[in-house]
């Protein structure tokens, strides 16, 4: 079966759960997930690649705002964002290593960047002076959160070490604003190194058999 007659309504992944598993079955293993998202890595591939929900107008903006904006503080983007279905996208980009310092200062900067009623001895405005500090040998760093503090306008704020990863010795934000809260629980989907093992997975379905072995959507999906 070929790609012209399994790309539909039915045959397209209709979410990321079933995106997923598709992946799963083809060597590929989620690195992190969130709300609206989900980062995948396959063993000798150069690149990550993230899912994410078609409703994740912050993370779509911030798509835009980068390839718009190259900085060094920025996550590049392998090709351009692509639709899987109308209810996910996928999105590739440079593998990058964890963060393990502290994000606040980022967030700290971007909260408080216009206030003009701060106290200029109480602790909002140390805050900021250590933030400026930072920028005197990295401007590029300065022109990032200021890029970010504009997208919070329309969003809100999400910098966190979760959003936060390493390039060498630089600091790339790679998820750092979020939809404005609609009360709405998402489910997010497991991660190995933070979940229990899930259950081994159940036979896969012949729709699912033709979806694995077409070629010509695979490599639409992961770019193999």
């Amino acid at each position: 079966m070929r790609a012209t007659e399994i790309l539909n309504e039915v045959t397209r992944p209709n979410d990321r759960w079933i995106a997923s598993e598709i992946l799963s079955r083809s060597g590929w293993h989620v690195l992190g997930a969130g709300s609206f998202g989900s980062v995948y890595d396959k063993e000798g591939v150069s690149y990550v690649l993230k899912l994410f929900d078609a409703d994740d107008t912050a993370y779509r903006a911030f798509l835009g705002l980068i390839q718009q904006h190259p900085n060094p503080h920025f996550p590049k983007i392998i090709g351009k964002p692509m639709a899987v279905s109308k209810t996910v996208y996928a999105v590739r980009m440079e593998k990058l290593s964890r963060f393990r310092g502290m994000a606040d200062l980022y967030a700290h900067y971007v909260r408080f960047r216009d206030d003009t009623n701060m106290d200029p001895h109480g602790w909002a405005a140390s805050r900021m002076s250590d933030a400026e500090e930072l920028f005197y040998d990295q401007p590029d760093l300065k022109v990032a959160l200021d890029l970010i503090h504009d997208l919070v306008k329309r969003f809100q704020p999400d910098i966190s070490p979760d959003n936060v990863m390493m390039r060498g010795s630089t600091v790339v934000f790679i998820d750092p604003v979020c939809n404005i809260r609609d009360g709405k629980e998402r489910h997010i989907m497991a991660v190995p190194w933070r979940e229990p093992p899930p259950p081994p997975p159940k036979p896969m379905s012949k729709r699912m058999q033709d979806i694995l072995d077409d070629d010509a959507l695979m490599r639409e999906l992961t770019g193999e």
